[in-house]
């Protein structure tokens, strides 16, 4: 995660900023991925202050997560918001809790392991009128055929989600 492979934050974040200055004028798409970011809310909302502050490079922002600092800290969605996010990517490998744990394999103390928690996460992202988007990778420990993509986007149906991949 950010916390433990970035060491010096300050650095990290000057360096970065500097980068996008030379970058001014080219336009690109960011997507964050990867070592997920939400995991160290403190870091993600510095990231997300220095892409505000180079909106201009970013006109696509994307999101891919497993919820997990979403579902911990409210401030993170919010953020999303005020850098004018264009697509929340939720994974989640199943809406069975015990399912999605053999996929995920998330830590007993992590409130998004819980089915009920990420639905309120999912609706939260909702309210906050974020395009949200609901990934799950087809695989033998969750859903594995077609009877189980079926039920997949019936769940998220029921979410109000109307984006699945």
């Amino acid at each position: 995660t950010a916390k433990t492979l970035i060491g010096d934050f300050d650095r990290y974040f000057a360096g970065l900023d500097r980068a996008w200055s030379e970058l001014r004028g080219f336009e690109m798409g960011l997507s964050l991925s990867g070592l997920e970011a939400t995991a160290h809310p403190e870091w993600m909302l510095r990231l997300l202050q220095l892409v505000r502050r180079h909106d201009a490079l970013f006109p696509s922002l994307v999101l891919y997560t497993n919820g997990s600092g979403l579902a911990k800290d409210a401030r993170l969605i919010d953020a999303l918001v005020q850098t004018s996010f264009t697509g929340v990517e939720l994974s989640r490998a199943h809406f069975d809790e015990k399912l999605n744990h053999l996929v995920m394999r998330f830590d007993r103390d992590e409130p998004i392991r819980e089915a009920r928690t990420f639905r309120e996460t999912v609706a939260r992202i909702l309210e906050a009128r974020l395009p949200l988007e609901l990934v799950c990778i087809a695989n033998a420990q969750g859903v594995s055929n077609l009877k189980g993509v079926e039920g997949y986007v019936d769940e998220a149906r029921e979410l109000s989600v109307k984006r699945v991949v």
